[in-house]
């Protein structure tokens, strides 16, 4: 049997049966002792849910017993009776969460009952009287009741206890009764407190009764009782509370800022600045959509600003070149600093879109010269540039391009901030800086905008790098689900290698897309193992452009694979299947380790 727990609770929070609170001020009341009559008397049982709704009904219970009071000198007669409203509702067929129990203690005026009603044959105009007829109670019965019912009404002490009653527990407030016609045509005539619900008209059925006492309600919680049977097969679980050496990334040695950052090619640097800069969580956006990433901004205005940024960066690049091309004195070198100093502020403080099209090589990033990163940008002017770059408008040679698909996205987009300008204030050039600021506003709504737009994919476990949760969460994730994780041991190495993939002084080379993730793991490999090492299959030998792709990646596509195969992994713990995928995971071929 399950557990319970029984409350009383007032009557009133399930049923507004009764006077107003307001009329009650004005109403004397007082106690009286109500008398219950086995036999002539009975009790109806209501069970509601937790939204108070009425789900089940019995107008006759009987699963009562009765305390007999000393005191009553009439045997027939009770003060007190026992209820268990847990019992009741279980017996119902409720046992599993929150119930109302609701008791009616009543007697039936005239034997009338919810199988043997009368029915409305006429209401006033102001629905507060009603003329009652019944083919079931005989009319020697009402007329044989109604002296008795009628002294009651007169009682104070039964002002608040009569009433007509539709079943479910819906009843209306008697005031008076009448009797009117004989025989045949003898009829009932009810003055209710209320006038009677809109719902309820001629030829409704209802029955007649008194209260023998205040009803009683409870509220009933199941407390749940799960019996679990242990008779599994139980496995050892994995020890992961052991202190491993190489948990995390060993101890590199001391290194400064300025060893840190040394390089020869500035370009690298501006790069791995561009990177470091970033303080946000890194999204997979797909930049040659537009949609992915515009949505209060103009894109058409974000093109524009770029082209703008690189005819800065190169014309500070060929002011470089002709200062390299002079003698060398302190104010040269000052002057190069500066130089150099505005193109690093300038890349560093690219957003995401802006890298897309400064560093990858695509038909919608700036075009470049060069087949293996790092990439040349092809000058301004250049008429492959200005091809690409393109124009709205249509008597221009250059017609189309990025300007025009991206105006034509502009125009699409109806939650362009642009368009909340009135077009007054567009038309006028003396507001271009308003527009302006209203762009720089878009922009940021935007940055937040995406934040929001990809928080949802962080539930998705593709296992493709540019898909699903982003990379830098997947830690987060798997420890989440208390996963322990394990760094790699090559993100330690130089940051160009570890966070652009560039090594440079030997450069870098793009993955072809079949390698594994042993393949990339090549770092300090001598020349002579440089042309005797061949893991690619394809590559008669490799070159010294061992680094393919940022080596801190290595730990962030493990984790993507193990948050991907997390289910499966957690429900084949322990069996050969489970340990066969672990090791593909890590990427450890069979022919290294064997089960």
């Amino acid at each position: 049997m399950a557990n319970f727990t029984v409350t009383d609770i007032d009557p009133i929070f399930l049923t507004q049966t009764g006077f107003e609170l307001a009329d009650q001020t004005i109403i004397p009341s007082f106690e009286v002792e109500g008398l219950f009559t086995p036999g002539q008397d009975i009790i109806e049982l209501y069970i509601y849910d937790l939204n108070k709704t009425l789900i089940y009904t019995d107008y006759n219970f009987r699963g009562w017993s009765i305390v007999q009071d000393p005191s009553i000198t009439d045997i027939e007669k009770a003060s007190t009776i026992e209820l268990d409203p847990g019992k009741d509702v279980q017996d119902a067929g409720f046992d599993v969460g929150d119930y109302y129990s609701l008791y009616n203690f009543i007697y039936r005026e005239f034997n009338s009952s919810i199988n043997n009603t009368f029915y409305i044959s006429d209401i006033s105009g102001d629905r507060t009287e009603l003329r009652l007829k019944s083919n079931f109670i005989a009319p020697e019965t009402i007329i044989s009741e109604y002296p008795s019912v009628l002294e009651r009404l007169s009682n104070p002490q039964y002002f608040d206890e009569f009433y007509i009653g539709f079943g479910g527990n819906e009843y209306e407030i008697v005031t008076n009764i009448e009797l009117d016609g004989a025989g045949e045509n003898l009829s009932v005539l009810i003055k209710l407190y209320e006038p009677l619900p809109s719902q309820y008209g001629v030829k409704d059925t209802l029955y007649v009764i008194s209260k023998s006492a205040e009803s009683k309600a409870y509220q009933v919680v199941f407390e749940d009782d799960f019996i679990l049977s242990d008779d599994l097969i139980k496995i050892k679980g994995p020890n992961i509370n052991l202190d491993f050496k190489d948990k995390i990334n060993n101890s590199s040695d001391y290194q400064s800022v300025s060893s840190l950052l040394n390089v020869s090619a500035t370009s690298s640097l501006d790069q791995l600045l561009s990177i470091l800069e970033e303080q946000s969580t890194e999204l997979n956006i797909d930049y040659t959509d537009f949609s992915n990433f515009t949505h209060f901004s103009s894109i058409q205005t974000r093109i524009e600003n770029f082209y703008y940024k690189v005819g800065q960066i190169q014309s500070f690049e060929n002011d470089l070149n002709t200062l390299s091309s002079v003698s060398q004195s302190q104010q040269l070198t000052t002057n190069t600093n500066l130089l150099e100093g505005k193109i690093s502020n300038i890349i560093k403080n690219f957003d995401g879109y802006e890298y897309f099209l400064y560093y990858e090589s695509s038909s919608y990033a700036y075009p470049k010269s060069g087949t293996l990163p790092p990439y040349t940008l092809l000058p301004t002017g250049s008429n492959t540039v200005l091809t690409w770059l393109g124009s709205a408008n249509p008597s221009s040679p250059f017609f189309g391009g990025q300007i025009y698909s991206a105006s034509l996205y502009d125009e699409g987009n109806q939650s362009n901030l642009y368009y909340t300008v009135p077009e007054y204030l567009r038309e006028n050039p003396s507001n271009a800086q308003y527009l302006t600021f209203v762009e720089m506003v878009s922009q940021l709504f935007d940055y937040l905008w995406t934040y929001a737009k990809y928080s949802t994919q962080k539930l998705q476990s593709n296992n493709n790098m540019n898909l699903g949760i982003p990379p830098e969460m997947v830690e987060d994730a798997l420890n989440s689900f208390g996963f322990t994780t394990y760094r790699n041991n090559y993100n330690s190495q130089d940051n160009y290698t570890a966070w652009t993939g560039l090594n440079p002084s030997l450069g870098y080379a793009p993955p072809t897309g079949s390698e594994r993730i042993t393949d990339y793991i090549a770092a300090n490999l001598t020349s002579s193992l440089v042309n005797s090492w061949n893991p690619y299959g394809q590559l008669s030998t490799l070159t010294s452009q061992s680094y393919v792709y940022p080596t801190d990646d290595i730990s962030k596509e493990i984790y993507k694979r193990l948050y991907h195969n997390l289910p499966r992994l957690v429900k084949s713990k322990g069996t050969l299947a489970g340990l066969r995928m672990l090791i593909n995971i890590f990427g450890v071929p069979d022919t290294v380790l064997k089960i």
